[in-house]
């Protein structure tokens, strides 16, 4: 995988998190949400423009809240789409 965007100190804080009793599935949680921001936009890396990798960390944050949450409805997974889906790499 590359590089992680979002550590789990950033995490835990957007989740409101202040103990060590999730930090294992965190981490796990956190890895594939990272992994899905890049994948729904076809990178293999994160980008380097300050202002998108922002917009990529709050993606990958929204869709870890409910990955977190086990969100059937996926509210935040879509909102996290609309934020990077202009930076989708279209292939041919």
């Amino acid at each position: 995988m590359a590089e992680p965007f979002v550590t789990l100190e950033e995490a835990k804080a957007y989740l409101r998190i202040d103990h060590t009793d999730d930090d294992v599935r965190l981490g796990i949680l956190l890895r594939a949400a990272q992994r899905w921001a890049l994948d729904e936009c076809r990178l293999t890396e994160a980008p380097t423009s300050l202002v998108v990798l922002d917009q990529f960390k709050t993606a990958a944050l929204l869709k870890l809240e409910d990955l977190f949450d086990g969100s059937a409805t996926g509210e935040r997974t879509l909102r996290a789409r609309e934020l990077i889906d202009s930076h989708r790499v279209l292939r041919v």
